[in-house]
C-alpha cells in the first residue's frame, strides 16, 4: 500500500435519518438554507453554521497527536459564499462560567465551481484550539462537499483495518449494522474500500449473510464478547491487518466515524495510538453518557450528562478531551480502534463486562477521542440485572488484583465489594446481592475460576435460576413522573438506615413508589419506600421489589463472612492473579478455546 500524500481528516457530515441524533448536533441552518439530498442549497443571505458537535474540527487533538505538515479546507459547489472561521481556546475546566476565547481565523468570499475552492489553513496548525465554520451566501449557491484535508511531513502506508463485530443470536440487528457499514464502504466511503474489511464473529453460529468482498464471517464457540473479539483479533492478525476496531453488533454510529478513524490512524505519530468512541444512551439521544471513561475503584464516565446541543459545552468537552488522559483511562468496545502491533495482552476471559477496561489497562495505548466518533447504545440501566451485577463486581475486583497500577489493598477492595452489595440491599434487590456475593466468592477461588469457565455456561444458568423476583413482567404502558430529590438531611437519614432496613416495622409502615426505569440504578428515588415498582414506559413492562428484613440480614451476614475471609487471602490472590494474567491473555490460551471450524473465506 503506497503512502498517501493527502489525508481527509473529516468531512462536513449531514444528519442521518438512521440515527436518533437531532439535526442540531450537525449544523444550524438559517435564512432559508435547506438540504436537498447530500447538498445544501442557499438563497442570497442564507447561511449554515458548522459549529456543532459533529462538524467542529478539534485541531487541538489532531495537531497534538498527528503528523500535520499542511492543512486546508476544500469546498465544492456553486455560487458565491462568505467563509468565516473562528478558533476557540480556553474553557479547559469545563465549568459553567469558564471563559472561552474566540478569535477570527479568516473571513473571505469564494466563488465555488466544479473544481472546488481550497483554503490554506496551515498557519493555524501550531495554534491548535477548536475551528468553527460558517458559510453565508452572497448569491444563489449550493454546497456539495466540504472537508478538511491534511498532508503529512513523513507519509506512511495507510493502515489496513479490520472492523470486528461480535454477535450472539441477534441476527436482525447485526444484519442491519453490516448492511449499513458495507453500504458506506461501497458509496461515500469508497476511498476506504481497499484498506478496510468487516469481520463478523458469530458466537451463536446462526447468522447467514450474503457474500461480499469486504466481509468475512467466522462462526465461533460462544465465548462472549471477550472470546469473540479475541477470535476477530487473531483472524485479523493472521490476515496481515495492521489495526482492529472492536464494535457492538447494534452500534448506531454515523459512518463518517470510519473516515475520521482512518485519517487519525494514518497520521498518528505514536505507534500505540488508539481511538475510543464516545457513547450516547438511546433514551437521551443528545446527551453524552461517556466520552471515554476512567477506572478507579469504579467506572467514571467522562463528560457524563453533557448536552451536546449546547455549543459552549461541546467546546469545553472537546478542549478537555485534547488534554493528556488520566491514569486508568479506557475506551468502550462499542467502538475502539487500536494497532495490533501494540497489543501485549489479548482480552481477558471475562465472557462480557470489564474486558474492555482490562484491555486498555494492560496494553497502555495512547488513546484519544474525536468529536463525531460516537455510538448510540441501549442505556446501561435497562440492561442491569443480577447477572450483569455479578459480572460487574467480578471484573472490578479482578482489575484491582491483576493490574499493579490499580492496587488499592485488601481494605480498599473489600470496601468496594461491600459498597456494591449494600447498594443492592438498600434497593431491595436481594437477588442481585446474592449474585454479587457469588461473584466475590468466585474471585476468591483464584484464577482457575476464569480458566475453567471461559464460556460461563454453568454460571449463567445458575444466575438465571436465581433471578425470580427481579424479573420484568408485562405491564400496560403508563407514564410515570420522576420524583423530587429529597432534602440532603432526609437522604442522609435513609442512607444511614440502609433505606429502613435498620428500622423496626419499616416494611409494614413505609409506602410504595412507582419510578421510571431511568432511575432504576439511583439510590435517592428509593429512599423511604418499602415497595418499588419500576416502569419501562416504552417496553411495556415493570419490575416489583419488596422490603424483607429476613433476606437483608441473611445476606449482610454472608457479606461480613466473605469480607473477613477476603482479608486473609488477599495477598495470595493478588500474587496469583498477577502471575496468571499473561497466560490468560495470550494468543495460545485463546487459540485453544476457539472452535476448530474452517477459517475465513467470504460469508456463506
Amino acid at each position: 500500500m503506497s503512502a498517501p500524500r493527502e489525508v481527509t481528516l473529516q468531512t462536513f457530515c449531514l444528519p442521518d435519518p438512521a440515527l436518533p441524533a437531532p439535526d442540531d448536533l450537525f449544523l444550524r441552518l438559517s435564512g432559508g438554507t435547506r438540504r436537498e439530498g447530500d447538498a445544501l442549497v442557499f438563497p442570497p443571505g442564507g447561511s449554515v453554521g458548522f459549529d456543532c458537535y459533529f462538524n467542529i474540527l478539534n485541531l487541538e487533538t489532531w495537531a497534538g497527536h498527528c503528523d500535520l505538515a499542511s492543512l486546508r479546507l476544500d469546498l465544492t459547489g456553486s455560487g458565491t459564499l462568505c467563509v468565516e472561521m473562528w478558533r476557540v481556546t480556553g474553557g479547559i475546566a469545563a465549568g459553567p462560567d469558564e471563559p472561552l476565547t474566540k478569535t477570527t481565523v479568516l473571513q473571505r468570499e469564494v466563488l465555488l465551481g466544479p473544481s472546488g475552492q481550497q483554503i490554506d489553513l496551515t498557519p493555524q496548525i501550531p495554534q491548535g484550539g477548536m475551528l468553527l465554520l460558517r458559510l453565508t451566501a452572497r448569491s444563489d449557491a449550493a454546497l456539495r462537499d466540504a472537508r478538511y484535508v491534511a498532508s503529512p511531513a513523513h507519509p506512511r502506508p495507510a493502515p489496513k483495518t479490520a472492523l470486528i463485530i461480535t454477535t450472539f443470536q441477534r441476527d436482525s440487528a447485526v444484519t442491519k449494522t453490516v448492511g449499513r457499514l458495507l453500504g458506506y464502504l461501497g458509496g461515500q466511503g469508497a476511498a476506504l474500500t481497499q484498506t478496510t474489511r468487516l469481520f463478523v464473529v458469530d458466537n451463536g453460529q446462526s447468522l447467514s449473510l450474503p457474500p461480499h468482498p469486504n466481509l468475512r464471517l467466522f462462526p465461533n464457540r460462544n465465548l462472549g464478547g471477550a472470546g469473540g473479539f479475541a477470535r476477530g483479533l487473531a483472524e485479523a492478525e493472521g490476515a496481515g491487518f495492521s489495526h482492529c476496531v472492536f464494535m457492538d453488533d447494534d452500534a448506531a454510529l454515523h459512518p463518517e466515524a470510519l473516515l475520521r478513524m482512518h485519517g487519525f490512524l494514518t497520521l498518528a505519530q505514536n505507534p500505540k495510538a488508539a481511538l475510543a468512541g464516545a457513547m450516547i444512551g438511546q433514551s437521551r439521544p443528545a446527551e453524552i453518557w461517556e466520552n471515554g471513561a476512567v477506572f478507579d475503584r469504579r467506572c467514571h464516565p467522562l463528560c457524563h450528562g453533557t448536552d451536546i446541543r449546547d455549543r459552549d459545552w461541546v467546546l469545553r468537552m472537546e478542549l478537555a478531551a485534547a488534554r493528556p488522559k488520566p491514569q486508568g483511562f479506557y475506551g468502550g468496545w462499542w467502538f475502539f480502534a487500536f494497532p495490533i502491533a501494540a497489543v501485549t495482552a489479548r482480552p481477558f476471559p471475562f465472557f462480557v463486562r470489564g474486558d474492555d477496561i482490562s484491555f486498555s489497562l494492560a496494553n497502555r495505548f495512547d488513546t484519544v477521542t474525536l468529536n463525531g466518533v460516537v455510538a448510540w447504545q441501549e442505556d446501561f440501566h435497562v440492561k442491569e440485572s443480577p447477572q450483569t451485577l455479578y459480572l460487574d463486581l467480578r471484573n472490578h475486583l479482578h482489575h484491582h488484583l491483576s493490574q499493579p497500577g490499580m492496587e488499592i489493598g485488601p481494605l480498599g477492595t473489600s470496601a468496594l465489594a461491600l459498597r456494591f452489595i449494600f447498594r443492592s440491599l438498600a434497593l431491595m434487590r436481594y437477588e442481585s446481592a446474592r449474585a454479587q456475593l457469588l461473584a466475590w466468592q468466585d474471585v476468591m477461588s483464584g484464577p482457575s475460576h476464569f480458566r475453567q469457565s471461559v464460556d460461563l455456561a454453568a454460571k449463567r444458568a445458575e444466575l438465571a435460576t436465581l433471578t425470580q423476583q427481579e424479573r420484568w413482567v408485562t405491564a400496560p404502558q403508563t407514564m410515570v413522573e420522576p420524583p423530587i430529590p429529597p432534602h440532603p438531611l432526609i437522604a442522609k437519614f435513609w442512607k444511614l438506615t440502609l433505606n429502613g432496613h435498620l428500622l423496626p416495622f419499616f416494611g409494614r409502615k413505609a409506602g410504595a413508589k412507582r419510578l421510571p426505569i431511568a432511575l432504576r440504578g439511583a439510590l435517592w428515588p428509593a429512599w423511604g419506600s418499602a415497595h418499588l415498582c419500576y416502569v419501562d414506559e416504552t417496553g411495556g413492562r415493570s419490575s416489583h421489589l419488596h422490603h424483607s428484613k429476613r433476606q437483608f440480614f441473611a445476606l449482610a451476614m454472608r457479606a461480613a463472612q466473605l469480607g473477613l475471609h477476603w482479608l486473609m487471602v488477599y495477598a495470595r490472590l493478588r500474587d496469583q492473579y498477577q502471575e496468571s494474567y499473561p497466560a490468560l491473555t495470550s494468543a495460545a490460551f485463546w487459540e485453544a478455546q476457539f472452535n476448530p471450524s474452517p477459517s475465513g473465506g467470504a460469508a456463506e
